[in-house]
């Protein structure tokens, strides 16, 4: 009630006979909206509230109906969007690392023999974390008496092979192969494993100091790693047959 109207029922009922018809009906005017009040406005109360439970932190409570909330509005542990809670990117669970193979069988149709006094070096990424116990490659031709020494390495920020070593393994004594026999399978156990970290690329490194030819593809058959070769043995691989060659090999991780 306004002052005006205030003003105008005192004056009202000052100026009014006692017991008079006027003056009872702005008693009880006034006895009303004594009484009203209070309750009117906790009603009010009452039902915005129920209001504001109903839309729930990213509703707004608008003439009894719920409407979204400004997006980007806070709200626990995220910012409304279109009405719903979001939660920030922090608080969602990490991608899982991703996963190699572990092995890349021979290709039909680009499958071949490479050679030379060479060192190779194919890039991976593990099929699970842990130790690196064992590797296989396949020689075509080696002379008797052959020794073939395999590593475990990290890459660099480009994938290019590093020269740091994280296990290292010599296999000894390999008998003759010739090129038109079928490949030797060569498998290295490493006595102290090779510790490999899932979702980081690695390489497996090839080495002799004598002629021989080892099976590659020359094509991209497996995605999740790619050959290189250090032809001077120098320690700087350069990526074979344009980035596409791929060793063919197999991998124990534990």
């Amino acid at each position: 009630m306004d002052h005006g109207t205030l003003d105008a029922l005192t004056r009202s009922l000052t100026d009014s006979p006692p017991g008079s018809t006027t003056r009872r009906t702005v008693t009880r005017l006034l006895g009303g909206l004594a009484l009203g009040g209070p309750l009117a406005l906790l009603g009010l109360r009452e039902a915005e509230a129920k209001c504001k439970k109903k839309c729930g932190v990213c509703k707004r409570c608008k003439k009894g109906k719920c409407k979204p909330k400004p997006a980007g509005t806070a709200c626990a542990g995220g910012t409304c969007q279109g009405g719903a809670c979001i939660p920030a990117a922090a608080s969602l669970p990490p991608p899982s690392p991703a996963t190699g193979p572990g092995s890349c069988a021979l290709d039909a149709l680009s499958g071949r023999s490479a050679g030379g006094i060479r060192r190779w070096a194919q890039t991976f990424l593990p099929p699970r974390g842990g130790k690196l116990t064992e590797a296989s490659i396949f020689l075509q031709a080696n002379p008797a008496a052959f020794s073939l020494t395999l590593q475990i390495r990290p890459v660099d920020a480009f994938g290019v092979p590093t020269n740091t070593v994280l296990g290292t393994t010599t296999v000894t004594n390999i008998p003759e192969t010739f090129g038109f026999d079928e490949p030797r399978k060569i498998t290295a156990t490493f006595s102290t494993p090779a510790p490999v970290t899932l979702g980081q690329p690695h390489a497996l490194v090839v080495n002799a100091t004598t002629l021989y030819s080892i099976l590659v593809n020359e094509s991209d058959v497996c995605p999740d790693g790619k050959l290189f070769d250090d032809p001077l043995g120098t320690g700087e691989f350069v990526p074979f047959a344009g980035g596409s060659g791929e060793l063919v090999y197999s991998l124990n991780v534990t």
